[in-house]
């Protein structure tokens, strides 16, 4: 009788310990390093020089096929601050963080902006009612070579009140899932695009574009992009550069 009960009782207490065991798995940590870099591609009018960026918060959302899904925001004051990349650097390394293991059905970075000081954007009034985000979060600098093929420099300048979402695809497997191991160290890569957000933008308008030409702290005449100069084509690079960068996960 004993026997009998014992028998009935171990597939109970093996399947409990294998339970636990799967829920341990799911809750072991994974380093992740998350760095921001920028990239020229597609369209040769335009060449990227440098990019200065303010971070004030940054968000993540994940969903596991097994396990909770994953959702967690740094807080204003543990904000990774600013970051300037040329483009040298390649990738500027911003924050690490510990994901739980597992296999991510889907994952999302959010990075609210915020001002950021710039020689040429320091009266820059973003039109909000908000004065601690006036200014500009976001500055890229570079050149454009118009359709004489005279070389023009241009300054972006994007509102320190905006927010990117940006989806996260594998380095192997595009936008299916990604598998996180705790044996293994990776890295989220944020790329930004400046010259493909550009791609739309026709000669026409850009010779168009009221150039800045009295600008005292330099004798450069350059082209300013943003919401105080030049702003239909502003709104659409802004919308572009949202839409073509992403957040590449490789090991």
């Amino acid at each position: 009788m004993a026997n009998n009960y014992l028998i009935k009782i171990l597939p109970l207490f093996i399947l409990l310990f294998a339970g636990g065991c799967e829920k341990d798995e799911l809750t072991k940590p994974v380093g992740v390093t998350l760095e921001v870099g920028f990239i020229n591609t597609v369209d040769p009018r335009f060449t990227f020089t440098s990019c200065k960026l303010g971070i004030k918060q940054i968000a993540f959302k994940g969903r596991r096929v097994e396990g909770d899904d994953v959702f967690f925001y740094t807080r204003p004051d543990d904000a990774p601050g600013i970051v300037t990349i040329s483009e040298k650097d390649s990738y500027i390394s911003v924050e690490s963080f510990d994901l739980p293991q597992g296999v991510y059905s889907f994952m999302e970075w959010e990075f609210m902006l915020k001002p950021v000081e710039h020689y040429f954007f320091t009266d820059y009034d973003d039109d909000d009612d908000d004065d601690d985000d006036d200014g500009v979060g976001m500055v890229l600098e570079g050149i454009y070579v118009n359709k004489l093929k005279e070389p023009i420099n241009i300054k972006v300048g994007i509102d320190a009140n905006e927010l990117f979402v940006v989806n996260v695809k594998s380095e192997k497997s595009g936008y299916d899932d990604i598998t996180l191991s705790a044996d293994k160290k990776y890295r989220a890569l944020w790329i930004l695009e400046p010259a493909k957000a550009f791609f739309g933008i026709s000669d026409d308008v850009m010779m168009d574009a009221d150039l800045n030409d009295d600008f005292e702290e330099t004798d450069d005449v350059f082209i300013e992009i943003s919401n105080d100069e030049n702003e239909d084509i502003y709104r659409d690079v802004l919308r572009a550069l949202k839409n073509e960068s992403t957040t590449v996960v490789i090991r």
